[in-house]
């Protein structure tokens, strides 16, 4: 009995832990947009100049 109720316990938890990630990963999935990398390009080769690392 006990070891049907610990196998029961473990499963959820594998069950809810499965569940989480996959929706975390959906939400995270999203492709980044063209402007986007733009700005960030943009922002690196700020940071570089002002570190004088590029001209």
């Amino acid at each position: 009995m006990r070891t049907k109720t610990a196998f029961l316990i473990l499963a959820m938890i594998a069950l809810g832990t499965i569940t989480a990630f996959a929706q975390n990963h959906k939400e995270n999935n999203t492709p980044p947009s063209a402007n986007n990398n733009v700005d960030e390009a943009s922002v690196l080769i700020q940071k570089l100049s002002k570190d004088k690392l590029v001209n």
